[in-house]
């Protein structure tokens, strides 16, 4: 619902990295595939994966702070 919107959106805005929100907010709100995130941002196909993996933990640190991480495991 439109209850959890709104800190997802403001976790995004505090994401200090502008490239994770971007990729991010492409990849999972635009619902871009990864060759045209990789184009728009400049990141090498081959390290897509390692770049959004770090992008989602940070994310998932701050959305933790608002207390909506997934928790152990």
């Amino acid at each position: 619902g439109r209850g959890i919107a709104r800190p997802i959106f403001e976790g995004l805005g505090e994401l200090t990295v502008p490239r994770d929100r971007e990729l991010l907010r492409r990849f999972y709100l635009l619902e871009h595939d990864r060759d045209e995130v990789c184009a728009a941002l400049g990141i090498d196909p081959g390290h897509f994966h390692r770049v959004i993996h770090r992008a989602r933990q940070r994310f998932g640190e701050i959305l933790a702070r608002h207390g909506l991480g997934t928790g152990p495991g």
